[in-house]
């Protein structure tokens, strides 16, 4: 009988980090999503950096939603189990902008929020 190997891989393609793992071995992931934003107050036109983690079996992709009615996403193939990175966004206007973070994988989706202020 022959037996295969399969290690971790570690994927970097554009604004994140991906982790390729086997789920007939590991199992299925917990589903996780967590957000940071820095700075949390910044000024019109300033660049707001989130932060995010994200885990789950056969992770699909992230969906950042800035709360300007702008959305940016992020598309992995379904093998990740991790997932983590930064996206960018500048404000035209000043307010008050809950961001919300949604991971999508094979085991649902899960998302976190966090609140910028623009002056």
């Amino acid at each position: 009988m022959r037996r295969t190997r399969i290690f971790a891989l570690l994927l970097v393609a554009g604004t994140g980090a991906v982790a390729c793992l086997d789920d007939s071995i590991t199992g299925t992931r917990p589903l996780s999503m967590a957000v940071t934003a820095n700075p949390q107050i910044a000024l019109v036109d300033e660049v707001v950096i989130v932060s995010y983690q994200a885990t789950g079996t056969g992770l699909l992709g992230i969906i950042m939603n800035w709360g300007d009615g702008v959305v940016d996403s992020l598309t992995f193939n379904g093998l990740a189990v991790e997932a983590s990175g930064n996206f960018e966004h500048a404000y035209p206007v000043a307010g008050s902008f809950d961001i919300v973070g949604t991971a999508e994988a094979q085991n649902g989706t899960v998302s976190d929020s966090t609140a910028v202020q623009i002056n």
